[in-house]
């Protein structure tokens, strides 16, 4: 569910288009109030106790001594607001709300074929058809550059990379689908 809150990200960017200086305001704002409440958490007894109190239950053990995947996220989509256009931003960061989810659920539940990286050929599935049937809903995505999108995300979600994959999702989707755009 927290998850899925952040679809409010690229559904407000493309709400509030005709105003993208607010947009961006509002996504570094949400950034900066979320870097600072994890800095004070890791750094400030007094808040990592409160922090722990309210919302312990919701980090995952690495979260525990670095950043949350929240701050990532955010962060994430504070760059990609910059450098990619705006149906790009929205399907990257789409394809990370959704197909992150989704590819979470199915593989917990479902997933029996361990493929890479402990994760299970029925969660990347999941993760690709749910990102693919995002691409028919972002105005102005080529779909080809969508589908193609859909699978780079796959791909980047179920490779052991160091990087956050908050992070490294939309990011390196978004180069991706970006150089896409420019070559069709």
């Amino acid at each position: 569910m927290i998850h899925l809150i952040s679809l409010s990200i690229p559904i407000g960017a493309y709400a509030l288009r005709s105003y993208p200086s607010l947009s961006f305001i509002l996504l570094l704002s949400a950034f900066s109030i979320s870097l600072i409440i994890d800095y004070l958490r890791l750094n400030n007894i007094f808040v990592k106790n409160w922090f722990a109190h309210l919302f312990g239950m919701l980090l995952r053990p690495h979260e525990s001594k670095k950043f949350t995947g929240s701050t990532y996220l955010l962060l994430s989509a504070c760059c990609g607001y910059v450098l990619f256009s705006l149906s790009v931003f929205c399907a990257v960061m789409s394809f990370l709300v959704i197909g992150d989810t989704m590819a979470a659920l199915i593989g917990k539940r479902f997933g029996k074929r361990r493929i890479i990286n402990h994760k299970s050929l029925e969660g990347s599935m999941a993760f690709f058809f749910s990102s693919s049937i995002i691409v028919f809903f972002i105005p102005a995505l080529p779909i080809l550059t969508g589908l193609c999108g859909a699978l780079i995300a796959t791909t980047i979600e179920l490779l052991p990379l160091k990087l956050d994959d908050n992070l490294s999702i939309p990011l390196l989707t978004g180069f991706a689908m970006t150089i896409l755009n420019s070559a069709i």
